[in-house]
């Protein structure tokens, strides 16, 4: 069973990351991060009010190893941009910093039309952690 729950599993993390523009994987939520990393991911997207779906790795356990099998990514938080891994905490926090992260995020998701672009970022958010 250990084998085919992973193959499902597998299955299910690809899938998951591919039906939203960004996807953020991470331990807790984006109103209640329970690691610092997962914080500071959702805090730097937050900053360029960006829209996504999160996922709880904390709930779904199973996904955990999962997640890292699949993209060869060994911690969490994992940002996913049109069901690509974009990267982790360290890269989101460069970028939030440089102040080029929304622009970095545009063109991981080039291939969306422009109006559908625009819809991910701006948004009024609850602050991460709040």
């Amino acid at each position: 069973a250990g084998v085919a729950s992973s193959v499902v599993a597998r299955a299910f993390v690809r899938s998951f990351v591919g039906k939203e523009a960004l996807v953020l994987v991470m331990k807790g939520s984006p109103a209640a991060p329970k690691c610092g990393f997962s914080l500071d991911a959702a805090k730097a997207l937050y900053g360029v009010g960006a829209v996504y779906r999160h996922l709880d790795v904390w709930l779904q356990p199973e996904l955990e190893g999962a997640f890292k099998a699949e993209f060869q990514w060994p911690t969490f938080p994992m940002l996913f941009a049109n069901g690509t891994l974009f990267g982790g905490r360290d890269i989101l926090s460069q970028l939030a910093e440089e102040g080029s992260l929304e622009a970095a995020l545009r063109e991981a998701l080039a291939p969306l039309p422009a109006d559908q672009l625009d819809a991910l970022f701006g948004a009024e958010g609850v602050e991460p952690g709040a």
